[in-house]
């Protein structure tokens, strides 16, 4: 809003040509709006809040049809809502509308197209579209991401394996690589191979971004081991980085498992009314 007031401080021209940036930036701010809106149960203040994101991407490409990153957000404004063929259709504009010469090999657009598939769970379309975006660009890292994915999506283990050999080639240091990869030994039955590849991951990588996502996934290995010790030491430590309900109900069912009904009692008691847990499991 403070940007877009100094608009007018400024020739028409160069308003002109900064108003594309300032609509895309506020959809976005309205999108992540709407995100915490539907996270929190608040269905028509998300629905207010995702209509006026999508006004405004819709803005910013009619006074720029070459912003990408509006198409982007828009398409994921649009699968937020479960609405997959209107995303679909968002994307194609520059991939294969008149603009197509210039953006048929946009790998943010593919590797975008291919993740509105995997939302809508038509996996062998996802993998297609990584595969061109690999094809065109073969050092995409939400390529190989999206490749891994959808092999796993599609109970192929070992195909999901062989691409991420290619994904670990180039990017060594990945965490997600690993997390993949530990994904798909449990997918083969291998739950100590699936260990040993959180563990690591998680090796001395505290302050990689994506450390939480691989620390879920192993206290998930240990709560269906019936390790509930490891399990809950896990998402505590997830809780005290990052604090999540839908983390808490996990780490609630640990403790009561593991017979700290200290804990299960404390989180099931700060959990109550939220959208990430029925009330029934809370009074349980």
């Amino acid at each position: 809003e403070a940007g877009e007031a100094q608009l007018v401080n400024i020739t028409s021209e160069d308003a002109e040509s900064f108003m594309p940036m300032y609509h895309l930036g506020y959809g976005e701010l309205r999108y992540y709006e709407a995100l915490q809106a539907q996270s929190e149960g608040r269905t028509n203040d998300a629905a207010r809040l995702f209509g006026d994101a999508e006004d405004r991407f819709r803005t910013a490409i009619s006074l720029d049809g070459r912003i990408v990153p509006a198409y982007v957000q828009l398409a994921r404004a649009l699968v937020a809502q479960e609405e997959y063929d209107d995303a679909i259709a968002t994307l194609n504009i520059p991939i294969e509308g008149e603009l197509s010469s210039e953006y048929f090999e946009d790998i943010s657009l593919r590797v975008e197209r291919g993740r509105v598939y995997y939302a809508e769970g038509i996996y062998d379309r996802a993998l297609q579209e990584a595969n061109e975006a690999l094809f065109f660009e073969p050092w995409s890292e939400e390529a190989y991401i999206l490749q891994a994915e959808s092999a796993l999506a599609l109970n192929r283990p070992g195909l999901a394996n062989n691409y991420l050999d290619g994904y670990q080639l180039a990017y060594p240091d990945s965490l997600l690589a690993f997390k993949l990869e530990g994904d798909a030994y449990l997918l083969e039955g291998k739950a100590d191979q699936a260990l040993l590849a959180y563990n690591i991951a998680l090796q001395d990588n505290e302050d990689k971004p994506d450390y939480l996502i691989v620390l879920e996934a192993r206290a998930d290995l240990y709560f269906n081991q019936r390790r509930y010790e490891l399990a809950q030491e896990s998402y505590t430590q997830y809780l005290d980085e990052r604090n999540l309900d839908e983390i808490r109900v996990k780490r609630m069912w640990a403790a009561y498992n593991a017979g700290d009904y200290t804990v299960a009692l404390r989180d099931a008691r700060s959990l109550e009314d939220s959208p990430a847990v029925s009330n029934g499991d809370v009074a349980l």
